[in-house]
Formats: structure tokens, C-alpha cells, sequence
């Protein structure tokens, strides 16, 4: 113990630590209007970190564009500076204010697979760009460009407004992280009456810094394809079928010498063992990747896989729990080309159902195959028992199965009746396309891409075009190709050429701290909705009681109910002004009472997928990026528009 007078000056040794480490801690500049956003600006290449305006540089400093908060601006000399840091919890030193970017929506792009679209042009102003949009037959132009681009690049002549060029010869890879932010943007319409956005970029790939693929580039492109079958009643005739199929794809590829480059998987599924335990399982993994290198370990492991004698609950069995375990359960880091094989005669259980396994809906299993970069193909089996499920399954599954360009549309596969043959010969033309991939890539044989301008309806048509898509990906991660590396420039959201597909996903560079404010949110909006069922006129002073609460702000508390979900500021403020149209922020107070009990029960079983979504995007370690000495709460994710409320 000790002794008393050594405690006076203990307690105010103690006091002076604490009182230097509140100094010590410093909080972003708010952006102006805000309660909760802090101002955030882009580094600009060959940036200088200084220990003070004008000051000494310095030993590192951010890669360009690099993500900063905003600690405090001065003005020295009549020069601007900004005081920046990595972490909302200290900044890291001063920065030019001319090396830098203010930021104030972080809305970033993401270069949308390459299953046909020409390749992104970035112009030096607005004016090019909106005149190649009102040009009638615009592919032609596009054509020259590229041309007149590659020339250019080979020192033969110059590019003009042209200020980059997105790779021709092969994809910027997914697997890489790079940084497409969007300053500005303006909507312009083709002759058609399409609506085109342009938009205001800088681009610039941050290298191995954030690079999220850390393995070598791969030296050969390998294939994975998993095979998630129903196993309940009446599925042996498709269960013996798959075996046969893949027993006779390991053959070919062995014929080929390729046996090191396809594996399969297999993994069963069936309904809630809570509900029936006679069902045994609710979802099983026969096989995995690993083991499916092997022909004769992957044969044997699947013998025993047999369809149940024991009738489930429901007409729909739980295939969004076999999808999840084929996804999380399973490496498929290794493999380039990943698809997954969805074979059933049933629709799946929704995230509304007690017994879901996942508590998600298909868009949110889409988005989580979408981060692991696999391709799910539906073979659905319209069995005359299921006659009264048909329509509803298929609508599901085509939402499951979505893809980006609008060419292709989706990849579900109808088997009329339910024929056993007719489902054989579909499933082995899908997954001999991506055999025949292995082959042409060893073979250095380059694939041609799908026709432009014209809708794909054929399955294999479809296969083709993604395996297209597969090998752009491969060859960029490969060639290690980077995005172009432009301060600014503009670019068209669609392909130039051909308006109706994408060229871009759009995406909201979301903080930790954000996603789990966003997450926190929606729960208090779902927890509103089912506490005022029998009482809905009282939702929305529920949301705002428990706002209130959440915010710890004394002058919230009692207040009136908000106008719209949106103004009860629960769902954070980086989601104003964003160019989408939210389900969620624009209810009001008569808008909810007009809806009947079952719409309101829609709107809250979407959210609780969205809750679960969002679970699954916290989970993703390999797709969180920091800069430089970010706390891990300031680690940003590009999340999808598409996957906001």
C-alpha cells in the first residue's frame, strides 16, 4: 500500500494524463449542415504530408487518393492548407489544400464486367462526351475512338479530348481494389430517349497498398463449379442424373490433361430439421472444392447422396441455405471461373419464414454471390406437382440469378415437366462451356465476345458470354492491369456504344462506423413497425421516441414524429442527396397507414434481409480497405446503391 502522502500527487498525476489525452484527442470538421458527416477529401498524386502549413515534409505520405478527414483549414501566406488524418480519431498532419479534393458525397464507380461492353472512354471535358451521346449511331464513332486511343498509346498520333482509356485487351480485375470517385454529374438522353448519366471522375489505381488480392496474379485460370441440389422428395432421377454428368466432365477434362484445373463441389439441401428432424439435415456438404480435385474421392464422397422419404413443411425447401454454405463454407479463392449450380423443383424459403436458415431474401444471397465473384445458374424443374409453385419459384429465381447486363437478363434455366433428360442435356451444355474456358485459355486461344445490341435467351449463349467476361477478368488479374490514372475526366455510366448496358456499378464508399449506424438504424425502424402492429397510427412516434433515445440528446426527447423516415435522421446522414430512389427514406406517416397489414409485413420482412445483408458485408474482411493509419472502425467498403434501404 502506499503511503498516504503519495496519493495526492497519484490522483494528480492521474488527472494531468487524462487532461492530455482529451487534448490529445481531436474530431473532424463537421461539412456544412451537418450533425454527424465529417468533411472528407481525395489526396491528389505526388501529395505532401507536412508537420505543420508550409512546414517541413513529411517521412510518408498517403497514396494519391487516398480517403482523409478534415481536422481544420488554414490559410498561411495567402496559401490554403488542410489539416488531414487516416482515423476520425487524430489527424496526421497538413496538406495543401491545391493537393486535394473536398468529397462531399462519397459516391465511387465500379467497372462492370466485360460481357460485351466496349471499353470506358474518359474525356477531358463534358462537351465530347455529350455530343458522342446525341450522335444517332454512335458505335461507329466509338470504334474510331478506341482506334484513334490505341494509337495514341503507341506514340502514333494523338488522342485529342481523349484523356485515358479503360484496358482493351482485358478487364481491370475485381479482385483489385481501386478508387473511382464522382465529383460531379449531369443526365443527358440519346436520340432514343434513354437517360445516360454523366458523370465527373478521378481515377487512379492505389496499388499494392490496398490491394485486396494479395496472392500472385494466378498463371493459369482454373475452374470451380458447385452443385447445390434439393434432396427432398421425389429428386433421386436428377440426384443419379448430376452424378452421371459430372463422372463424364471428369473424363473430358482428363482427356484433355486438365484434371489439375476443374474441381466441383457438391452440397444437398433440404428444409428445417427443427420443424421435421426426420429430415436429417438442412444443408450438407458432400464434397467440397479441395475434394473435388479428385475424380474418384469426389465419386465416392457422393454415392451416398439420396433423396429423403420424409415430407417437409412446406412446398419450398431452404435452397438460400445450401447457396450460403456453397458460398461460406467453401474456398474458392483459387479458381477464376466460379459457378454455382442451383438445381430444385420448388422455390426457396424467404427471410420471412420462421424457419429460413439464413433469415435472407434472394437479393441479398445474389449480393453475397456477387462478393465472392460466383455465377449462379438456376436449372428449375417445372414437375407437374409443383404446377401451383411454378410462377412464384420462377420469379424468385430470376431475381436470384440476375445479371447486370440487361443483354443477358438472367440465368435461369426452365426444364419443361420436369424431364429427366431434358434436364441432363441442359445441365451438361452449361457446365461443358466453362470445361471447354480451361481448354481455350491453356490453348492461349482468345474467346470472341457475344454479338452487341442483341438479346441472349440461349442458356449456353449465356454460359458463353460470362466465360467471356471470365477470361477479361483473368487476363487483367494476370497482366496485373490497373484502372487509368486521371485527376479528372468525364465518362458515361452506360456504354457509349450501346446505351443499354452498364458500364458501371454504382457504389457509396460506407465507413464501419457508417454501415453499423446504417444497421442500427433499420433495426429501431423494424422494432417500430412490429411493436405498432395492432396500432400503426403510432409507428412513426415510436421511431422518433426511439431516435431520441438512440441519439442521447435531450432535446429530442418528446418531440413530434418526423415527416418521413429520412428526417428522423436514424438512418444517417450520408445517405442525403444520393441518386437513387430509396424505398425506405421517403415513407411517410400516410403513406404507411395506407398500406394494407401484408404490405407493412413486405416492408419489414425486406429490412430484416437487408439487416442480415448488412451482417454479411461486415463479415467480408477481405474487401474492407484502410488508408494509411485508419482506426478499424474508419475501414470503408464499397457498398452497392443498390444495396441501401
Amino acid at each position: 500500500m502506499l503511503p498516504m502522502r503519495f496519493i495526492p500527487w497519484l490522483v494528480a498525476a492521474i488527472l494531468t494524463s487524462c487532461f492530455a489525452s482529451l487534448a490529445l484527442a481531436a474530431t473532424p470538421l463537421l461539412m456544412e449542415g451537418k450533425k454527424t458527416l465529417y468533411q472528407r477529401v481525395l489526396t491528389h498524386p505526388g501529395g505532401q504530408l507536412r508537420q505543420a502549413p508550409g512546414g517541413q515534409p513529411l517521412a510518408k505520405s498517403p497514396p494519391a487518393f487516398s480517403v482523409l478527414y478534415v481536422y481544420e483549414r488554414q490559410t498561411v501566406n495567402g496559401e490554403p492548407w488542410v489539416q488531414v488524418g487516416a482515423s476520425s480519431s487524430a489527424p496526421d498532419g497538413w496538406m495543401a489544400a491545391s493537393q486535394l479534393s473536398d468529397w462531399k458525397q462519397t459516391l465511387v464507380l465500379k467497372f462492370a464486367e466485360r460481357s460485351g461492353r466496349q471499353p470506358v472512354l474518359f474525356f477531358r471535358t463534358q462537351n465530347p462526351l455529350t455530343t458522342l451521346i446525341n450522335d444517332p449511331a454512335p458505335a461507329q464513332r466509338v470504334q474510331t475512338l478506341l482506334t484513334q486511343a490505341q494509337a495514341a498509346k503507341a506514340g502514333q498520333g494523338s488522342a485529342g479530348e481523349l484523356v485515358a482509356l479503360e484496358p482493351t485487351e482485358e478487364a481491370v480485375s475485381q479482385s483489385r481494389f481501386y478508387l473511382l470517385p464522382i465529383f460531379n454529374f449531369t443526365e443527358a438522353y440519346t436520340p432514343g430517349g434513354s437517360p445516360v448519366q454523366l458523370l465527373q471522375v478521378a481515377s487512379i489505381d492505389p496499388g499494392g497498398g490496398l490491394q485486396t488480392m494479395t496472392a500472385p496474379p494466378p498463371r493459369a485460370l482454373k475452374t470451380a463449379m458447385a452443385f447445390v441440389i434439393d434432396t427432398t422428395l421425389s429428386m433421386e432421377p436428377y440426384i443419379d442424373r448430376t452424378r452421371q454428368i459430372i463422372a463424364q466432365l471428369y473424363d473430358a477434362i482428363a482427356a484433355a490433361g486438365l484434371s489439375d484445373k476443374v474441381s466441383f463441389g457438391l452440397i444437398a439441401y433440404r428444409n428445417s430439421v427443427a420443424k421435421t428432424p426426420g429430415l436429417e439435415y438442412v444443408s450438407r456438404i458432400y464434397a467440397n472444392l479441395d475434394e473435388g480435385q479428385d475424380r474418384e474421392q469426389f465419386l465416392d464422397l457422393i454415392q451416398s447422396v439420396q433423396d429423403t422419404k420424409v415430407s417437409s413443411h412446406s412446398f419450398n425447401e431452404d435452397a438460400f441455405a445450401g447457396i450460403m454454405d456453397a458460398l461460406e463454407k467453401m474456398d474458392w479463392s483459387d479458381y477464376g471461373a466460379r459457378i454455382l449450380f442451383l438445381i430444385t423443383d420448388a422455390g426457396s424459403l424467404r427471410g420471412n419464414d420462421p424457419f429460413s436458415a439464413t433469415g435472407m431474401n434472394e437479393a441479398q444471397i445474389l449480393a453475397a454471390a456477387e462478393r465472392q465473384q460466383v455465377k449462379i445458374f438456376v436449372l428449375h424443374l417445372l414437375t407437374p406437382q409443383g404446377v401451383k409453385n411454378h410462377a412464384a419459384a420462377e420469379n424468385q429465381y430470376r431475381q436470384l440469378s440476375a445479371e447486370v447486363n440487361p443483354r443477358i437478363g438472367d440465368l435461369y434455366v426452365p426444364i419443361p415437366t420436369g424431364d429427366v433428360d431434358r434436364f441432363g442435356k441442359e445441365m451438361k451444355r452449361l457446365a461443358s462451356v466453362y470445361t471447354q474456358l480451361v481448354r481455350d485459355v491453356a490453348a492461349g486461344k482468345p474467346l470472341n465476345p457475344p454479338p452487341p445490341g442483341k438479346p441472349i435467351t440461349d442458356p449456353q449463349a449465356k454460359a458463353e458470354a460470362l466465360g467471356y467476361a471470365i477470361q477479361m477478368d483473368f487476363l487483367g488479374r494476370t497482366r496485373n492491369s490497373q484502372a487509368p490514372k486521371v485527376v479528372s475526366a468525364w465518362v458515361a455510366d452506360h456504354d457509349l456504344a450501346d446505351p443499354a448496358q452498364p458500364a458501371f456499378q454504382v457504389c457509396i464508399l460506407l465507413s464501419k462506423h457508417q454501415l453499423n449506424e446504417l444497421q442500427r438504424g433499420l433495426k429501431v425502424v423494424v422494432d417500430a413497425a412490429i411493436k405498432t402492429r395492432v396500432s400503426p397510427q403510432n409507428f412513426f412516434q415510436e421511431v422518433a421516441t426511439a431516435a431520441a433515445h438512440l441519439s442521447r440528446d435531450p432535446d429530442r426527447m418528446g418531440q413530434k414524429a418526423s415527416g418521413n423516415l429520412y428526417e428522423s435522421g436514424l438512418l444517417g446522414e450520408f445517405l442525403e442527396g444520393l441518386p437513387y430512389k430509396s424505398k425506405v427514406l421517403g415513407i411517410t406517416q400516410e403513406l404507411w397507414l395506407s398500406w394494407s397489414v401484408g404490405e407493412q409485413q413486405d416492408f419489414i420482412d425486406e429490412l430484416e434481409s437487408k439487416i442480415k445483408g448488412y451482417e454479411k458485408i461486415h463479415n467480408d474482411t477481405a474487401h474492407w480497405i484502410s488508408f494509411g493509419n485508419a482506426a478499424p472502425g474508419d475501414a470503408v467498403y464499397r457498398v452497392p446503391l443498390s444495396e441501401l434501404p
